[in-house]
């Protein structure tokens, strides 16, 4: 690695952004503690948001601790 690109990474500024989600028909799953896939080779588009919700949730409780 270069000293130019390891400056560069250096001065890197890394932020997080708000993602906001909304459906236009139908509702979003809530977050729940405990997410069930019934086939893992091929889980729904239901069960993946499930669980997306719920990393989120995690993810929202750890930022505001």
């Amino acid at each position: 690695m270069t000293k130019q690109i390891r400056d560069a990474r250096a001065n890197e500024q890394y932020s997080l952004s708000v993602v906001a989600v909304t459906a236009t028909a139908n509702t979003l799953p809530t977050a729940v503690t405990a997410v069930t896939i019934a086939d893992a080779d091929a889980p729904t588009v239901v069960e993946l948001l499930e669980l997306v919700m719920s990393l989120k949730a995690q993810l929202d409780l750890i930022s505001n601790a």
